[in-house]
């Protein structure tokens, strides 16, 4: 946090490290919640993400919690994508936050076709772990290499 915070004093404008703050922001947020509630929430915000769509996804969060921010994250990634390039990896990260297995992998066959930066951590990404054994998943792997 203390890095990014000089890396903001020297540029405000850089957007990727907006996104790289709030990402970090969310992520303590909603484990302290979840802490309280007694479980574990995660909320990622993806490095690619405009700092108005994680503003809103924390508005959301902070009122209505970690489904509907991220349900929101994704229908915001949506329409961006009708303008912009979103990283179809970052968007699989979403779908798999929820729990939605055939949208996860959907988005990663499209991250896949797109060449896309984000699944360059797709081994270490702990949304994707209760799928690792997918038929569909290690297919992916071997596609990759």
């Amino acid at each position: 946090m203390e890095q990014l915070k000089k890396t903001l004093e020297m540029n405000p404008n850089y957007a990727q490290e907006h996104g790289q703050f709030a990402r970090i922001y969310l992520n303590v947020a909603s484990m302290i919640c979840g802490w309280r509630n007694g479980r574990n929430p995660r909320l990622s915000i993806g490095k690619r993400m405009s700092l108005g769509i994680a503003e809103e996804v924390a508005r959301v969060y902070s009122k209505s919690g970690f489904k509907p921010a991220k349900l929101r994250e994704i229908e915001m990634r949506r329409r961006l994508a009708k303008r912009r390039y979103v990283d179809s990896a970052d968007m699989a990260d979403a779908c798999a936050d929820l729990g939605d297995k055939e949208q996860t992998f959907i988005w990663l066959d499209k991250a896949l076709a797109d060449k896309a930066g984000g699944l360059e951590v797709v081994k270490i990404v702990p949304s994707l772990d209760p799928w690792r054994s997918d038929p569909r998943y290690l297919d992916l792997i071997k596609r990759m290499a």
